[in-house]
């Protein structure tokens, strides 16, 4: 579908139609739905309201490039352990002290929006669930790359990654991964630049209205 055929007014409205394609889940015991933090969690919040399933993160890391941030070179995993895009690491020196600077930033990140959202609650339990992994969409797709291995350590029934957006090529590269059993994604569109440009509305969301979701939906 053309990002000509369809806008989403905000985070919310995409989560609503995703809701709509999921239906087959909706009051299912089995089903949890994960949102990355943070757009992601708007949008998983509107999902797992409407299937009437439990809501938690899954907590992962963009790691960019030195020379330019917005390039993802790979994403750290909810336990702190890099997953590379392999491409990338043929051509750079992932060893380098700038880069190894960028991971141990990242990874203390991700430790303390682990502990912020979280207050000391242990996650959800995955074993043997229906995961439902919510993202606003996918630029890179590394960061649901990190969630999918995350998520994949304890061997959910099933994983089913649902996004509003991305590009064909991601949405088929996260598709064809394994462990991945469905990934829906509303709007495949080969000339994709950015996640925003999908938007009417694409604010940025803060850690408070990430914990506010995460209390309202249990």
């Amino acid at each position: 579908m053309s990002r000509f055929q369809m806008m989403f007014e905000d985070r919310a409205d995409a989560g609503q139609r995703l809701a709509e394609q999921l239906k087959e889940y909706k009051e299912k015991n089995n089903v949890i739905v994960l949102g990355l933090p943070r757009g992601g969690v708007v949008v998983a919040a509107e999902v797992a309201q409407d299937l009437q399933a439990p809501l938690d993160v899954v907590v992962v890391r963009k790691i960019g490039s030195a020379a330019n941030p917005e390039v993802a070179i790979g994403a750290l995993m909810q336990d702190g352990t890099v997953l590379w895009d392999k491409e990338l690491a043929k051509i750079l020196d992932l060893h380098s002290d700038e880069v190894e600077q960028i991971v141990d930033q990242e990874r203390e990140e991700l430790v303390r929006r682990l502990a912020q959202y979280r207050h000391g609650r242990g996650p959800l339990k995955l074993g043997n669930k229906i995961v439902i992994l919510v993202d606003d969409g996918l630029a890179t797709g590394m960061t649901m790359r990190a969630a999918i291995k995350t998520v994949q350590e304890q061997k959910p029934l099933k994983i089913i990654v649902a996004v509003p957006v991305a590009s064909n090529i991601q949405a088929a590269q996260i598709r064809g991964m394994m462990g991945v059993d469905d990934c829906l994604c509303l709007i495949e569109d080969p000339t994709f630049r950015s996640v925003g440009q999908y938007y009417n509305h694409f604010a940025q969301v803060n850690d408070e209205e990430v914990e506010t979701l995460l209390h309202i939906v249990k």
